[in-house]
C-alpha cells in the first residue's frame, strides 16, 4: 500500500508542478520539460528522503522501509510517467482523425459532402504543423530548403522501425 500511496503522491505532486510550469510559461520543448519535472520531483524527493534519513528522523510507519519498497515505487512512477509523456503528446496538436471527425461532426445530421471535407484538410492542417514540431524537438533540420533528419531523428525511426518488426506490423499506414 505504500508503494502506491507514495507513487501517486509523487505523480500528482509532478503533475501540479507542471501546471504551475505551463500556467507561468509555456515551454518550447514540452517532452524534454515534462521529463526534466517528472524525473526531476522523483529525484528531488529521493534526496529528501536519504537527507532526512542520515540526520536520524523517525518516519518508520510513513515512509518506505526497504529497498524493494523504492525499486517498486521507482517502478511505477516510471511507468505512468512514460505513459502520461506518451498520452501528452497527442494533445499537443490535434490528430488526423481527430480533425475529420471533428469536421463531420460539425455538420451535425446535414452530413458533410466528401470534397468539402476533402477540401477542408490540407497539407496546412494535416502536414506541416508535424513537420513543424519534428523541427521544434530536433529530429529534422532544415537546410538550404531540404529537410534533413538529424541523429535524433534516427534514433527515433530506428526505434519504431524496430518496434514495428518485433510486433510484425510491417504494413504502413494500414
Amino acid at each position: 500500500m505504500i508503494v502506491l500511496a507514495w507513487g501517486t503522491f509523487l505523480l500528482l505532486a509532478a503533475f501540479i508542478f507542471h501546471l504551475i510550469v505551463w500556467r507561468i510559461r509555456l515551454p518550447q520543448k514540452h517532452t524534454r520539460t515534462l521529463a526534466i519535472i517528472f524525473y526531476g520531483t522523483f529525484l528531488a524527493w529521493c534526496l529528501l528522503v536519504w537527507g532526512w534519513s542520515t540526520i536520524g528522523v523517525a518516519w518508520e510507519p510513513y515512509f518506505p522501509s526497504r529497498l524493494s519498497e523504492y525499486v517498486h515505487i521507482l517502478l511505477y512512477y516510471c511507468a505512468v510517467t512514460f505513459v502520461y509523456i506518451g498520452v501528452y503528446t497527442l494533445f499537443e496538436v490535434d490528430s488526423p482523425s481527430l480533425l475529420i471527425i471533428d469536421r463531420i461532426s460539425e455538420a451535425e445530421t446535414e452530413g458533410l459532402a466528401q470534397d468539402k471535407l476533402y477540401d477542408s484538410l490540407g497539407d496546412n492542417i494535416l502536414v506541416v504543423p508535424r513537420i513543424n514540431d519534428l523541427v521544434r524537438d530536433e529530429m529534422a533540420v532544415l537546410e538550404n530548403g531540404k529537410y534533413k533528419i538529424t541523429s535524433k531523428g534516427t534514433i527515433m525511426v530506428q526505434t519504431l522501425l524496430f518496434h514495428r518488426k518485433i510486433m510484425k506490423a510491417d504494413h504502413k499506414g494500414g
